[in-house]
């Protein structure tokens, strides 16, 4: 499941940069983290995953959370085109979890 929300930063004018969630496994079986899609109304992007030390991973065992994140600065997107309020969804290998986007403005202005 997500733990906390899923936070979109953008730079100075509106463009987005950085998507990030933290993700928990509660299942009995390891979690292919391996081809996590976020799905947005600005398009499907793949996520990458780390530990708690910060190094990649791409399983994640029962009962342990990883942060995600996605790279938008190089995908293109318009100033404006992820919003506060759009509703997105992660695929997993399991199920779709669907979720609010809080975009974060820049110098905590949000």
């Amino acid at each position: 499941h997500l733990e906390g929300g899923v936070y979109v930063a953008v730079d100075g004018a509106g463009v987005p940069q950085t998507l990030y969630f933290t993700l928990r496994n509660d299942g009995t079986s390891p979690l292919d983290l391996s081809d996590l899609e976020v799905v947005l109304p600005a398009g499907t992007f793949t996520a990458t995953c780390e530990d708690a030390t910060g190094a990649a991973i791409t399983s994640l065992d029962p009962g342990a959370s990883c942060k995600c994140s996605v790279d938008l600065s190089g995908a293109g997107l318009a100033a404006g085109s992820i919003q506060d309020g759009d509703e997105g969804v992660i695929r997993t290998p399991y199920s779709d979890l669907r979720f609010i986007v809080e975009v974060l403005k820049p110098g905590g202005a949000g």
